[in-house]
This record gives C-alpha cells, structure tokens and sequence, in this order.
C-alpha cells in the first residue's frame, strides 16, 4: 500500500506526496521559497484518521546565495517495514539524508490505558462496597500488594532475560565526487558518526556496497565502485569498527542505479552501508 505524506516548506500549504511500497524512489520539486533565501525548513508529516503525524523537521541551512531560486527535490523511497528514506537535494548536491519512521509506538500508551481502566474499576468496587466490606478489602489488599513486588520484579527480570533483543536495520550512504574515490569532508564527518554508532553495538551483519555513476565502461565503472566500497571499510576499520566474520565489501558498478537520470547522476556516485545489531 502506498504511504502518502504531507510536505509543507516554509509554513506553507501541506502538499500530498504518494511514496509507492514496491520502493521505487520518488521525486518532488520544491519551489516555494524565494530566490536569494538562505534557509528553509521543511516538514513531513501523515495525516492517519482525523489527526497529523508529525515524521520529521529537515532544516537546510546555507542555501546557494544566487539571483534564481535554488532548486530543492526530495526523493523519498520505502525501506522496509514502516520506514522512509528520504533524501534532500539543493541544485543537485545531497544535502541530507535519513531514514523516519512511519508509525507511532503505541504500546505503551496501551498499557497506560489498561492501567487505568484497572484502577477506575477496582476503586469503582471499592466505593460501591458496604463500609464494612470496604475495611476487609483494604486490608486484603495491604498483604496482597506486599507480596506482589518482589514478584513484580522477578517477573521483569525473567521477560529481560528470555526476551530477545529486535534486532535494528540501519542504512546510510556516502557520496562522491565524479571520477573520485576520495571522501569529502562532509563525508568523513558522516562516517564518524557511523562508527560510532557501530562500536557502541554488536554488529551482527554488515554490508558495504560501492555503487557509481551510468557513464564511462563496464570495467572502469565497476573499478570506482570498488574502490568506494573500500575507502569506506578501510575508513571505518580505522575508527576501530569490528566486522562480523560474514561481513561483505563490494562494488557493484552502475547495475543497481538509485536513478536513471542522467540531470541527477550525483545520487549513484555513493556507497551504501547496511548493519543490523540488536536494540539494547
């Protein structure tokens, strides 16, 4: 079924945005903002029932100060269950990138609720009572409430123990410069952030994916995205990363494009990072 969002730049009018679930990526042009702008906010949000769900807030900063209007597209793609990756261009450079999710965690709202109602009802009980009933409950419940703690807590640690941990699925992707195999700043600066998150889990799979772009050779083209794939192992090796035995580094060359554009080619120059580790 396909996710329709809501885009609003600006504090203008929300703008729907039909995402497909097969998770072919989707473009919007954004134009609502004025030439000269350096700044723009924008917000994604789902309308379910009668209320909006708020998914993220993308502040851009630094926008190209020219006389046009900068040009800003979001592409957005389904990635697994109940996750987006959307991704933030300004004339043509990746500005941001990240992945929302797409439903609220309403589980503990429910047991709230179910506490609640649980109390309505005991005290509803307790003050329908005769006087005389009401001392014999209230004492009842005095020992009851004693011996229910320890049980409580035993009962936590137990479901700790038993309870396997979900495991996370985490995406990211660095991008190059044409012909390049060198990361930029901003790139080295990401994969510190993603080495970080990395050696504060336990990796269990790993996977690091050189892509490129579609022109030049077959051979030249699958040479780059190599040698992308290890410039980013070799990077994160050196942040101290451990890779999981079945862990894969690889280039694919131009055979899993992210567009066929060729205006947008900026969006295949990439390696693309997968982990799962458990959520502690």
């Amino acid at each position: 079924m396909a996710v329709t969002l809501e885009v609003v730049i600006e504090e203008r009018s929300f703008v729907p945005f039909e995402v497909p679930d097969s998770g072919e990526p989707v473009t919007m042009r954004l134009t609502t903002i004025e030439p000269r702008q350096r700044r723009a906010i924008i917000q994604l949000s789902r309308q379910k029932g009668s209320a909006r769900i708020a998914l993220a807030k993308i502040d851009l900063r630094d926008l190209p100060l020219t006389p046009q209007r900068p040009r800003i597209d979001l592409e957005a793609r389904t990635c697994g269950r109940n996750r987006l990756s959307v991704c933030v261009t300004v004339d043509g450079v990746v500005a941001v990138e990240r992945t929302i999710g797409l439903e609220q965690h309403r589980g503990v709202v429910v047991w709230i609720v179910a506490a609640v109602l649980v109390a309505c009802a005991a005290t509803a009980l307790f003050l329908s009572a005769p006087f005389g009933r009401r001392e014999a409950l209230s004492q009842s419940a005095q020992p009851l409430s004693q011996s229910a703690q320890p049980l409580s807590q035993s009962a936590v640690a137990a479901a700790a123990v038993n309870t396997p941990a979900t495991p996370v699925q985490h995406e990211w992707r660095i991008y190059f410069r044409p012909d390049s195999t060198e990361l930029s700043t901003a790139a080295t600066e990401s994969l510190a952030e993603i080495a970080a998150t990395l050696n504060a889990a336990v990796v269990e799979t790993l996977s690091i994916t050189g892509h490129c772009a579609l022109a030049g050779s077959e051979a030249g083209r699958v040479s780059i995205s190599i040698g992308r794939a290890q410039v980013v192992a070799d990077f994160l090796r050196g942040k101290g990363v451990v890779f999981p035995a079945s862990a894969v580094v690889k280039g694919v060359g131009a055979t899993d494009p992210a567009t066929t554009d060729l205006d947008r080619q900026q969006l295949n120059r990439r390696t693309v990072i997968a982990a799962t580790y458990p959520n502690r």
